[in-house]
């Protein structure tokens, strides 16, 4: 099993990064005031994920107070108005007894995370839960599927109290496919929750923000996500060197996930089980330049040395290297040196080698959007010491 599955937290406590959005939930759980939807925005690889199915296993599990509560209104056939939906939650610590269409509501808090020791915590994690439906956007984007969903949910569910909705990347769903559900929206069951996810929350539509509690997921420091690697390393016996880790981090750019693929991948490539994971080892394994290297080179550029520049790119290249990952390694060190040395000329030279960057993929010749961004970088450098 890969690591990232492995690994994937089972409970809120276990959700790394995101200590804001796990105390916001696990207080509106603990008062059994539950939002009808959520709007779970963040780059790829935070835990937007997890975090639905989490919520998800949270207020179905058998051991919880509001999936009691929920159990027993739809036993007795009745369901709380939208206005009434929080039911009725604790105030100053004391439990909110009130009745509603005369049927008395015993309300008391809830524990905050699931058991996941129970049969609706288990089908959950398992994938085999019949009234948790994950439905991806950009696969189901249009009107007749929004509309085949607005037909379901007027059903109870199945065997659960709640049906919860987690459509991801919902931000490709066609304009016509957001009016649809904005309607449903608007007036939800009280049974249904939804939770949408996305990765670019600009192209949701306001008129559905506003409808939806927003939660977003925030990128791990390098240290919080290097630290997280080497806890995991530890666990699967990895021998993972701080400064490996370091670079993992760096590689998988913020994203959990990345990380633990990248781990995934280099423990897999080690001579013998015990062998130390260094560096120079992640580098060798991934295809990366070493720092020596993209340092001549940018040495080389910044000296107007074009036929140097030119041979570090083709023996680079000749020995198998990455040249997209080369050329990320490049724009860093470039970085760094604007920021250290305030000259701001090597802004439009991180410009021209970003550019370089994105046309590699489409180019016949490999290494020609490398070799054509060093003749003009040196072009526009007037003068630079080295």
């Amino acid at each position: 099993m890969s690591l990232y599955l492995k690994y994937r937290p089972q409970k809120f406590g276990e959700v790394k990064g995101q200590e804001h959005i796990v105390q916001t939930l696990k207080n509106a759980l603990k008062q059994g005031k539950i939002g009808h939807a959520y709007l779970l925005t963040g780059s790829r690889g935070l835990g937007k994920t997890t975090v639905a199915r989490l919520i998800a296993k949270a207020v179905n599990c058998q051991q919880s107070t509001i999936n009691k509560q929920q159990s027993t209104r739809l036993r007795q056939g009745f369901h709380l108005r939208p206005a009434e939906r929080g039911f009725g939650g604790q105030v100053g610590g004391q439990a909110n007894n009130r009745r509603v269409d005369g049927y008395k509501l015993e309300v008391e808090g809830c524990d905050s995370e699931p058991c996941v020791n129970c049969d609706s915590c288990q089908e959950i994690a398992e994938g085999r839960a019949l009234d948790v439906l994950e439905i991806d956007a950009a696969s189901n984007r249009g009107i007749e599927e929004i509309r085949e969903l607005r037909e379901k949910i007027k059903f109870a569910p199945s065997s659960f109290p709640y049906k919860v909705y987690i459509i991801d990347e919902v931000h490709m769903l066609t304009k016509e496919a957001f009016n649809a559900l904005l309607k449903t929206l608007e007036e939800p069951p009280t049974h249904a929750i939804f939770i949408l996810a996305t990765t670019e929350a600009h192209k949701v539509p306001l008129t559905i923000q506003s409808r939806c509690q927003r939660l977003d997921f925030r990128r791990p420091s390098s240290d919080e996500l290097s630290g997280h690697l080497q806890g995991v390393a530890e666990k699967e016996k990895i021998n993972l060197s701080p400064g490996a880790a370091r670079l993992l981090s760096d590689l998988a750019n913020g994203s959990f996930r990345d990380g633990l693929s990248l781990l995934d991948q280099i423990a897999g490539g080690r001579q013998h089980i015990g062998d130390e994971i260094n560096e120079e080892g992640v580098r060798r394994l991934l295809g990366l330049a070493e720092e020596k290297l993209v340092t001549e080179f940018v040495d080389c550029v910044l000296a107007k040395d074009i036929q140097a520049a030119w041979r570090l790119i083709g023996g680079f290249y000749q020995a198998g290297g990455d040249l997209l990952n080369f050329s990320q390694s490049i724009i860093g060190q470039l970085r760094r040196k604007m920021i250290e040395s305030q000259d701001f000329q090597l802004a439009g030279i991180i410009d021209i080698f970003v550019k370089a960057a994105n046309e590699l993929k489409y180019s016949s010749i490999s290494t020609l959007p490398l070799e054509l961004a060093v003749v003009e970088a040196t072009v526009r450098i007037k003068n630079y010491e080295v």
